[in-house]
C-alpha cells in the first residue's frame, strides 16, 4: 500500500465505524447527504456492502461531487438542481431510501435526511454541528418507525478492516488528496480546500 493511501487510514477507520454500526443488505438505497472526505469514504464502504450509494451535494461542491463520480458512485446529485425527495421516490417506486448517513453537519440536510427514509428506515449521524442543539422532528421518528444512530470518530477495530478495503480495492481513499505539499506550504494546503478545489491535503515532513 502506497503511503497516500495509507495516511488516509484514520478518517477510512471513522466512515467504516459509522457504515458497521447498522446493517446494509444487497441492492439497499443508501443516501449519503454531504461529499467531504468523510461522505466520499462512507460512500465507498457502503458500496463495498453491496448499497446503491446517492451521495448529495451543493454547486459549492462540484469538485467533491466530481470526484463522486470518477469513484463510480450509484447516484451523484446536486440538490440545488434536483428535487432530492422525487429522485429518490423514483430510484425505489415510492418507498423511500432504507439507509440514511447525514455527514455534512448541516442542520437542513438533518432534517430532510428523516424525510427521505422509508418506514423502519435507518438514520446515522455522522456530521458533527456548529450548535449541539437543532429542531429534530421527533414525531417522523416515531410515525415511521425510524431507528436513528450516532457515530462517533473509529475505534482501533476499525483500522485493520479499512487497511482491507483500500488493499483490496474496495475502497480509493488515495484518490481524495488532491494536493501533496511540503509541510512548509500549509498556508498554500488551506487554501486549497477552502477555495473548494481540494479534498485532502498530504503534507510532507522536512527530510
Amino acid at each position: 500500500m502506497f503511503y497516500k493511501a495509507a495516511s488516509m487510514t484514520e478518517p477510512l477507520a471513522c466512515a467504516h465505524h459509522a457504515v458497521s454500526k447498522i446493517e446494509i443488505n444487497q441492492g439497499d438505497t443508501v443516501i449519503v447527504m454531504g461529499p467531504g472526505p468523510i461522505g466520499l469514504l462512507v460512500a465507498q464502504v457502503v458500496k463495498s456492502k453491496g448499497g446503491k450509494v446517492v451521495i448529495t451535494g451543493l454547486d459549492n461542491d462540484k469538485a467533491r461531487l466530481a470526484k463522486a463520480e470518477e469513484l463510480n458512485l450509484d447516484h451523484v446529485v446536486n440538490i440545488q438542481h434536483t428535487d432530492l425527495k422525487e429522485y429518490v421516490n423514483n430510484i425505489t417506486d415510492g418507498y423511500g431510501a432504507d439507509v440514511v448517513l447525514e455527514c455534512s453537519g448541516a442542520v437542513p440536510a438533518a432534517k430532510q435526511g428523516l424525510d427521505l427514509l422509508r418506514k423502519k428506515g435507518l438514520y446515522v449521524q455522522v456530521g458533527i454541528f456548529k450548535d449541539p442543539e437543532i429542531p429534530f422532528d421527533l414525531e417522523k421518528i416515531v410515525q415511521k418507525e425510524i431507528r436513528v444512530v450516532g457515530s462517533r470518530s473509529q475505534k482501533p477495530a476499525d483500522w485493520e478492516p479499512s487497511l482491507q478495503l483500500m488493499s483490496t480495492g474496495q475502497v480509493n481513499a488515495e484518490a481524495l488528496v488532491t494536493a501533496e505539499l511540503d509541510i512548509t506550504e500549509w498556508d498554500e494546503g488551506y487554501n486549497h480546500i477552502k477555495g473548494g478545489e481540494g479534498i485532502k491535503v498530504l503534507l510532507r515532513p522536512i527530510e
